[in-house]
């Protein structure tokens, strides 16, 4: 067994990012974009950058630090290098974590996810963090976090994401030369000071997945009075959730004569925008509020994306079949890419899905109701194409926080580098898309408290929404 030495995993760094930019040169659609001349700017001048901090890797969180600087500058969430399931470690925490609040002019760092029984004094959830080892949190995160997880530092909801790292020591996000924070001057809810000592522990893997990763769900609640709360969490649902999914989409056929609809994308992060199209039609099929976006889809012709099919179909058979819709798209898609790489064309318009002979064809209902778009700063990727539809719908209104935001590229593949990271990449690129090149969707009505207080978002939603009913 070879010994693991800084020299060792340097050379595993060069390989590596090697390859992340062999393939990204290959494949990725910026590469040969002409409206987009500054894509490779930081291909070449980043990648020259990442190879002078490879003198710095001294083992495999900093390798990963390393390959993350290369890919986080691009500033696009499809590009992206993270560890398999059998190189990911224990991540430490202090028994609490870090909630940003505020936008980015006006920001606020709360304590939340206190851990009761920790064995050394914890802040109460509520206070706010004045700094930490002498600098205030805005400095860590700018320097220390940013330029490894997301330097697209304009974008509130990077900030909320970066927040959440600061008490995190993970190899899913490392950095370079990282250091535990040892003390944290805190206002307590009280308005005193305190300074408190951190106690670094492994975090049990299950609590941060609960606390970081809440459950995804879907499905129609009925709140009375013609109101419909539906949960849209998932865009990407399992054979299992899929049925739930098809219910969801009977159930809102019949909502013709309801007034409300709000749909809670709280915890999207993406997926197949596919899903969100078909709860649009199940809704409004009938009623004549649907837009047809002008926005088009081209591919960049590879091998890298004909190989990367070979994933997808996999999946969408073991969690939809054959017949069905995605799956068909997705084998014509693959073909039209060979064929178009045999004829050495370099783009490939996207292709309409084609219908499933064994699905049942859902009418739409003709609803005429108020439709509310709750969004959370995590709803990125297939989540935007929704809002994209969504606010097209005339006096459509999101109500929330501020989304993520993605690039013009977008359907991603995912590539194995020497050492066993998964690189992902985007793979097409879009055209005339209503929303630009990482921009947010800024909400009407800002929900200022904990959104994922369910019972607590629910109340303001309906509470908000009567004078609207009134105007």
């Amino acid at each position: 067994m070879q010994i693991q030495t800084a020299k060792y995993w340097q050379n595993i760094t060069k390989k590596d990012l090697t390859f992340i930019h062999k393939t990204i040169l290959e494949a990725h659609p910026g590469v040969i974009d002409k409206q987009n001349p500054k894509f490779k700017e930081w291909l070449e001048n980043g990648y020259i950058q990442a190879q002078r901090l490879i003198p710095q890797v001294k083992n495999q969180e900093e390798e990963l630090a390393v390959l993350r600087f290369y890919t986080v500058g691009f500033q696009d969430g499809h590009v992206s290098i993270d560890p398999s399931t059998e190189q990911k470690k224990t991540a430490y925490w202090p028994g609490w974590l870090i909630e940003m609040q505020g936008n980015t002019s006006n920001a606020s760092f709360i304590v939340k996810n206190v851990q009761i029984n920790w064995p050394s004094p914890v802040p109460p959830n509520g206070s706010q963090i004045l700094s930490c080892d002498g600098q205030s949190v805005k400095y860590h995160i700018e320097h220390d976090i940013a330029p490894f997880v997301d330097t697209r530092l304009t974008l509130e909801s990077s900030w909320k994401k970066l927040a959440n790292q600061v008490m995190i020591q993970s190899n899913d996000f490392p950095t370079l030369n990282q250091h535990s924070m040892q003390n944290c001057i805190v206002q307590l809810p009280d308005q005193s000071q305190k300074t408190f000592a951190l106690l670094w522990q492994a975090a049990d893997k299950g609590t941060l997945d609960q606390l970081l990763k809440p459950p995804k769900s879907i499905g129609l609640s009925n709140l009375g009075g013609g109101r419909y709360w539906i949960n849209a969490s998932n865009f990407l649902p399992n054979a299992e959730e899929n049925l739930q999914f098809e219910k969801l989409l009977t159930d809102l056929t019949h909502l013709d004569s309801a007034k409300l609809v709000v749909f809670d994308v709280r915890g999207n992060t993406g997926g197949n925008s596919t899903f969100g199209g078909r709860m649009l039609s199940a809704l409004l099929g009938n009623s004549g509020r649907l837009k047809d976006l002008s926005e088009s889809a081209w591919w960049r012709v590879s091998k890298q994306a004909i190989s990367s099919r070979d994933n997808v179909l996999s999946m969408m058979e073991k969690n939809y079949g054959k017949t069905s819709s995605l799956y068909i798209y997705t084998q014509h898609l693959q073909a039209r890419l060979k064929h178009a790489e045999q004829r050495h064309i370099e783009w490939l318009k996207d292709g309409e899905l084609e219908p499933d002979p064994t699905e049942d064809k859902k009418e739409g209902s003709d609803f005429q109701g108020q439709i509310i778009l709750l969004t959370d700063s995590k709803c990125a990727s297939a989540c935007l194409d929704f809002a994209d539809s969504v606010m097209s719908i005339p006096n459509a209104i999101q109500m929330g926080q501020e989304t993520s935001a993605d690039s013009i590229y977008n359907d991603i593949g995912w590539f194995r580098t020497p050492s066993g990271l998964y690189l992902m990449i985007p793979l097409k690129v879009f055209r005339e898309r209503p929303r630009g090149n990482n921009q947010p969707y800024t909400p009407k009505y800002r929900f200022n408290g904990d959104i994922s207080d369910t019972a607590a978002v629910q109340q303001w939603v309906l509470r908000s929404i009567q004078p609207i009913n009134k105007n």
